[in-house]
Parts: C-alpha cells; structure tokens; sequence
C-alpha cells in the first residue's frame, strides 16, 4: 500500500487529481496560462513549467484562445528548451486540428518540421506520405487518398492517433470538405460520395458531424460540400429512382429538411448553389407526386373497377405535364392514407375537419413562373373537382402546413362560369375535356400554356 499510495501521489502531482480540488488545480493553470498569453508573446517568459504545458488546452481546448504568430513561437521556443516529449506530445494533437487558416497549424507545422528526428519512425512516414507537417498542402494530400479510396485513418493511426478521435477530428471535418469539393469537380462514378465519405469516417456524416470536434461553421461547410456533391454525382450518374432516394435521404438528413416554411439554416450555407437547391426540391416535388397516387391506389382504388382507374390514370398523366413548373408540393392525408405515405417514407399533412374519412388524400401543387405568376391546385381523392386559389388568398393554407381543413377548402370553392377570369378561390370538376378546360384556366391565372 505505500508503493501503491506513493504512485498515486506522484500522478497527482503530474497530471492533478481527479476530486473537485484537483480540477481547480488545473482550471488555476489554465487560467494563468490565459492571463499570460498576450499578443506578442510577451507574457510567455512568466509563464511556469506546468502553464507552458497548458497551453495546448487553450489551442484546441472547448474555449478555445486564439495566440498570434509571435506568441506561439516565444512558446515554442520555451518548451524547446524545458520540455524533452514536446515533439511527439504535440504531434497528436496538432495532427487532430490541422488548419491552414489557423496560426497554431501553420506555426506547429513548421516547428515539428524541422524536429521530426525526434518523432516515432510511423510518425515521420505519414507525415511524408500525407505532407502532414505542411498545413496548406495536407488536406489536399489527404482529400485526393480518401477519393481515390485509400485509408489514412488506418496510416495515421499506426503512428499512435487513434482511429475514432481521428474520424471525430476537426482535421476530419475538413478532410470532408475537401474531399467533397475534389468529387463534385471529377467526373461521377462509382463508388457514391456518400460512400467514399462514410468509408472514410466509419458511420455517417450526420452522425459525425454531432460528435465531432469541430466549430458549428465547420460542421455546416462539410454538410454542404457533402451535399452538393452528392447532388452532382446523382444527376451526372442518371437520376434511377433508387439513386435519388439514396441521395435526398443523404441530403435532408444533412441539411434538413427544406420543406418548412423556413428553410433549416443550413440550406443558406453560401456554398450550396441555387441549382442544387432547386433540384432537391425538384425531387422533392417528383418523389410527393408519386406518392399521392400510390396512396390513392392503396386505398381508393384497390379492388376497384377498370373507369375509375382509367379515370385517375388520365388525373397522373394531366398533372404530370406541370411537374417542371411546380415550385412545391404536398401530400395531405387523412389516418389510413398517412399510413401509406409513410411505408413510402414520404412526409405528409394532416385532413381535419367534418366529413374527413379515413382514407383520403390530397396532392397539393403550387404551380408558377419565373416571372412570379402562380396558382395553387389541390386534387383529392373521393371528389370529383379540383380546388383552385392564388397562393397567400385569405385564410387558406399554402404548401408544408401540418393540418388542412378539408371540408372548408370545398366549401369556400364556387364553381366557375365559363367566361368567369375573377373568382380568386374556385372549383373545376373532372367532366367532359376536363383536361382542356383545367389547361385553359391554368393558362390565364399564370401564363403557362
């Protein structure tokens, strides 16, 4: 036991203790540390053994303290003096926060540069083999193998970082960036960059990005980029049903979702491009049209007659020639039909109201041009008319909404006249050349032919 207690003792004095006295030990470390550290290095000369070795805690710590360039070279000239393992002990962390925009990187890089004798042999081989010790050159170096399906996680770790701090690394964050941004600009091809992303990170980003060690800035830069090439790989591999289903999974899962009437802060991200955030809606808008008449053939039409089908097959074929200029769209279901939707894994509002059954649905479209010309169209299931209005009219609901009150949406439609070009809300009814009829009307409220 005094073997044992005597160890203990030395620990404590090296490490600090575990009890709430040791941790106030170390916070008064960091603390002189901070006060210390002022730019131009001239505070690092007071700073004691304990505090210089503190000092990477202030770096990469939670709060984070930002040193200039002649403060971190006063504090690596100290340590160079006093603190034999530095080398190796600042190789981890260094390797775990490589940033060529952040001094500390460019500062530690070039200092371990020239003292890499002093590293392990596997240290020394992957910083040669990824330029780890060049902060500028390293995320390229690192980016380019992950792409091209080479494993640095597994390199880096034979030199003694281990694999899962590596894959929740800052460092990591920014190999995904940069390893999206070098898919999205090559040509498409398999694998996805979902999946060279998730190989190189062991798990999903979105599961990633909520442990890592990273800034809220940085996390939302590798979604984007993740996104976007994910964008790019589908369209230039051919849109197949399954590859878009993969990638909005992938995308909404990062980005959120944006079918709210806010888009999730990270579909502002300045580097995702308009293209890409209409063609995720465009997606979007295919993938709810789908599934509104495959909710309508689960419970409408299921045993039913061969008219009616044909009936609603000429409703998909007339509603499908506006899919390119429909800038939302919504399934709206009632209890049963919802619970079709979400086998299809398709979100949905909600039918309340009097007279609302169980297994209606409803396809909400609102159709527009560039020019700001737009209408909203409402299909149903279990009615023969279609609801009509001018998105924002009064006290009527627009696209994303979680309830809509079927009965009052019918009842405030009147059906128009033949010459009638004034009625803001109104009802066409799926008679005669209905098709031509819906057309012409559409024509006038917005211009599409």
């Amino acid at each position: 036991m005094p073997q044992l207690s005597l160890a203990v003792e030395r620990i404590e004095r090296r490490f600090g203790a575990v009890d709430g006295a040791g941790q106030a030990a170390q916070r008064d470390v960091l603390e002189e540390a901070r006060r210390a550290l002022q730019p131009g290095g001239g505070g690092v000369a007071a700073l004691g053994r304990r505090a210089l070795k503190a000092v990477p805690h202030l770096l990469w710590g939670p709060a984070r303290v930002p040193l200039d360039a002649p403060t971190l070279r006063a504090w690596l000239g100290r340590i160079d003096k006093g603190w034999g393992q530095a080398p190796p002990r600042l190789w981890y962390h260094y390797i775990l926060h490589i940033d060529p925009t952040d001094a500390a990187s460019l500062e530690l890089g070039a200092w371990l540069a020239t003292r890499q004798e002093k590293l392990s042999e596997s240290a020394q081989a992957v910083s040669r083999c990824y330029a780890l010790l060049e902060p500028g050159q390293a995320l390229s170096t690192l980016a380019a193998a992950v792409c091209d399906g080479q494993d640095p996680v597994a390199d880096i770790a034979t030199a003694g970082v281990a694999a899962d701090a590596l894959r929740r690394s800052r460092l990591a964050v920014a190999v995904v960036t940069a390893a999206a941004d070098t898919l999205r600009r090559r040509k498409p091809r398999d694998p996805s960059p979902m999946q060279v992303i998730g190989t190189f990170l062991g798990a999903q980003l979105g599961e990633v990005l909520k442990q890592a060690d990273c800034s809220a800035q940085e996390g939302d830069a590798a979604a984007a980029a993740a996104a976007e090439a994910a964008v790019a790989w589908c369209i230039g591999m051919g849109e197949s049903d399954e590859r878009v289903q993969g990638v909005l999974d992938f995308v909404l899962g990062l980005l959120g979702d944006p079918r709210t009437r806010t888009r999730p802060p990270r579909w502002s991200h300045p580097t995702i491009s308009e293209a890409t955030r209409q063609q995720v809606d465009s997606w979007l808008s295919r993938q709810t049209f789908e599934a509104f008449f495959r909710v309508v053939d689960a419970t409408l039409l299921r045993g039913g007659d061969v008219e009616t089908r044909q009936k609603w097959a000429a409703r998909k074929a007339f509603w499908r020639t506006y899919l390119p200029q429909v800038r939302k769209a919504w399934l709206i279901c009632a209890p049963n039909a919802a619970l079709e939707a979400r086998k299809l894994r398709v979100r949905c509002g909600q039918f309340v109201g009097q007279n609302v059954l169980t297994d209606h649905s409803g396809l909400l479209l609102e159709i527009g041009t560039s020019a700001g010309y737009a209408i909203t169209a409402l299909e149903m299931s279990h009615v023969g008319r279609a609801v009509f209005w001018a998105p924002g009219a009064p006290g009527l609901p627009g696209a994303f909404e979680r309830q809509y009150d079927r009965g009052d949406i019918l009842s405030r439609a009147k059906t128009l006249s033949r010459d009638d070009r004034t009625t803001k809300v109104f009802a066409l009814t799926h008679q005669g050349n209905w098709p031509e009829h819906f057309r012409r009307r559409i024509a006038e409220r917005t211009g599409i032919q």
